[in-house]
């Protein structure tokens, strides 16, 4: 959702039926104006009586993503919160260096981050790191041989760095 200048990412892999601003059941609008910021989720489907039993009972988790810009959003980030959104970040916690494999790339910090790795295209690789600690912290993500890239995490934030892939 864009907003003046502002822009929030949402997102519920559990939930998909919401309504906007309040229960629009019965309504048929050909625009849409919102009256306040409510995100109301259809949990079960007990809204038809074909094919739904008339009760679902059950303890579920229902899961949502919320990603505030400061700007207004752009095509590229909504895809990269989808794909982020249906591939969440796997990761341990560990303090130290981050030495991964016989590839050798290097990661080190001075905080508590969690780094993520993924394919960029044309043998390059994007390392994620998000700071699950409330200090910013400084970072170094490397491979034997080649230029470092120095990077700053914010608060609870989240860098990327994009490195060309060690030679075979």
């Amino acid at each position: 959702m864009n907003g003046a200048g502002h822009g929030v990412l949402w997102g519920s892999f559990d939930a998909p039926l919401v309504q906007l601003g309040g229960f629009h059941t019965g309504e048929w609008a050909r625009s849409f104006t919102p009256a306040n910021g409510h995100i109301n989720s259809w949990l079960m489907n007990n809204l038809h009586f074909t094919n739904f039993q008339a009760r679902q009972e059950g303890t579920h988790r229902y899961r949502y993503r919320f990603v505030p810009a400061a700007s207004p959003l752009t095509h590229a980030q909504v895809r990269r919160a989808g794909r982020d959104l249906l591939e969440p970040l796997q990761a341990r916690h560990y303090r130290g260096p981050v030495f991964e494999g016989p590839s050798g790339l290097h990661v080190e910090s001075d905080g508590d981050l969690l780094a993520e790795v993924r394919p960029a295209g044309d043998g390059r690789i994007r390392v994620r790191l998000r700071n699950i600690g409330g200090d910013p912290a400084d970072a170094t993500v490397s491979f034997p041989g080649r230029p470092a890239q120095r990077l700053r995490v914010p608060a609870f934030g989240r860098a990327d760095a994009v490195l060309k892939a060690a030679a075979d």
